[in-house]
């Protein structure tokens, strides 16, 4: 009986996202209540964190595609998603603008990101950016997912572009990272 209205909240929430609304998360515990007992929504959390960033992932690769049909390269930038399910973009320069130098982009991106983590506006966050790997003939795209309940992940994403100047995702991998933007508590200092 429980796992059957934890999968009814889990479609719903599936669906809202499918009709690109966001349901996203409080910052306190949810109870939700079947066949009359309370439950602490552990699995339910978990599932809205990982629709969260998965929100926010789209977000931040459809602004890739578009940052480079209007410009014809990559930017750094970063991507605060705020508790009403917005999303505003941190750049280091404006694209278009002849500054792109992902060496002092990064840092600063994270720092403006952390700034805003740190005084709970923003309930996750994603640094964007493209390098080439050693290991690879292909450059990747790399987004350094977080959420404030301590996710911490990276998608990377081999691409290449096309004659057309569009862009081609190659073989994708999302993998543990550490946390740069929101600390625990214990590492607040």
């Amino acid at each position: 009986m429980v796992l059957r209205g934890i999968r009814f909240t889990i479609n719903i929430t599936a669906k809202l996202i499918s009709v690109g609304l966001l349901s996203v998360v409080m910052h306190q515990a949810q109870a939700l209540k079947v066949d009359g007992l309370e439950h602490l929504s552990d699995i339910t959390t978990k599932s809205q964190t990982r629709i969260n960033t998965d929100f926010l992932l789209v977000k931040t690769l459809d602004k890739t595609k578009l940052l480079h049909k209007t410009y014809g390269e990559f930017f750094t930038y970063g991507a605060a998603l705020f508790s009403d399910g917005s999303v505003k973009f941190v750049w280091y320069g404006k694209p278009g603008g002849g500054v792109n130098n992902t060496n002092k982009a990064i840092p600063f991106i994270r720092k403006v990101l952390q700034s805003q983590a740190d005084s709970a506006r923003i309930i996750g966050s994603a640094v964007v950016y493209s390098m080439q790997s050693q290991h690879s003939l292909r450059p990747q795209l790399n987004v350094e997912l977080e959420y404030y309940d301590g996710l911490a992940e990276v998608f990377s994403a081999e691409y290449t572009i096309t004659q057309d100047q569009q862009i081609d995702w190659g073989r994708s991998v999302r993998k543990p990272h550490q946390s740069l933007i929101f600390h625990p508590a214990s590492k607040k200092g």
